[in-house]
């Protein structure tokens, strides 16, 4: 299986910020689920694998912006070397607050590393793992 490192501001394994619609189905085998993610949403987003892969678009220029990995997606997910969904909620934001500033928020459930546009969701903030990791455009987060 195959790792997809996140790398903050440029990509998610083979997903880059910045792609076109057509850029990005060009890397999947199978055609993605179409959504909107709100009534009001006016870009659609994609999703694959069973939602374990979801591509926000922006409404500008129709391009990456936001994308999400879930766990239980193929292959696993990290961020500097570490295993996101296999390593312990505590221990991961132990480690990567070593290197980041973390804003931790709805008790625990959300943490967004600032400035690299990078969040952490959990269903529940006791949760012992983390369920998806995003990563976004820069300042994708400065207006929450």
């Amino acid at each position: 299986m195959s790792t997809r490192e996140i790398q903050p501001h440029r990509s998610a394994g083979r997903i880059n910020l910045g792609m076109s619609r057509d850029e990005v189905c060009a890397l999947f085998d199978e055609p993605p689920r179409a959504f909107r993610k709100t009534a009001d949403s006016t870009s659609q987003t994609f999703a694959f694998h069973d939602g374990s892969i979801t591509v926000y678009f922006s409404t500008g220029d129709d391009t990456v912006e936001y994308i999400e990995l879930a766990s239980g997606g193929q292959g696993s997910v990290s961020i500097d070397g570490i295993n996101v969904f296999s390593t312990n909620a505590d221990d991961l934001m132990q480690k990567l607050a070593e290197n980041y500033d973390l804003r931790v928020e709805e008790d625990g459930c959300s943490v967004i590393l600032e400035g690299q546009d990078v969040s952490l969701w959990r269903s529940d903030g006791e949760s012992p793992y983390f369920d998806a990791i995003g990563i976004g455009v820069p300042d994708y987060f400065a207006a929450s």
